[in-house]
Order: structure tokens, then C-alpha cells, then sequence
């Protein structure tokens, strides 16, 4: 099991308008487990913590979500990876 606590740094995005958000998720078997949503900074930057153990084998995606996020991504992820 992963430690809570992750950290993540993303960069050379674009900030969303307030009716969006970005929002990280976890895929473990078969389930999309939110991690957070979040907005860039000016130059498109976002650092942050997130609260929700992570796991290996967990894919880690982002997905371009309306404010406040989804309870499961609505579309492709922007990027992803394995852990």
C-alpha cells in the first residue's frame, strides 16, 4: 500500500476558465478514484498533495473535468502514467 501524502508538480498546461478544472485520478481495478481537481497557475503551472493512498500498479491520469470535478472522468485522459 502507497503512503498518503503524494505530491505531484505538473507544468505547461493552460488555465482553465472557472467553469473547469483539471482533476487527477487513480485507475486501480478497473475503478477512477479522484485524487483532486485543480486550475494552473498564469504560466501554467499547479504543485499539490494529495490526501488519497496511492498503490502499486495504480495508473495516474488527468482529465479536464467541469468546476468541482466528476465522480468518473468524462473523456480520454490528457496524460497518463503507471506507477
Amino acid at each position: 500500500m502507497g503512503e498518503p501524502g503524494t505530491s505531484f508538480a505538473l507544468g505547461g498546461f493552460e488555465t482553465l476558465p472557472s467553469d473547469r478544472n483539471y482533476q487527477l485520478w487513480a485507475m486501480r481495478d478497473d475503478d477512477a478514484i479522484s485524487l483532486g481537481v485543480f486550475n494552473t497557475d498564469d504560466e501554467g503551472n499547479w504543485a499539490g498533495d494529495m490526501d488519497v493512498p496511492l498503490e502499486h500498479g495504480d495508473q495516474i491520469a488527468l482529465t479536464e473535468e467541469v468546476a468541482g470535478g466528476s465522480s468518473e472522468p468524462t473523456m480520454e485522459p490528457l496524460i497518463s502514467t503507471q506507477i
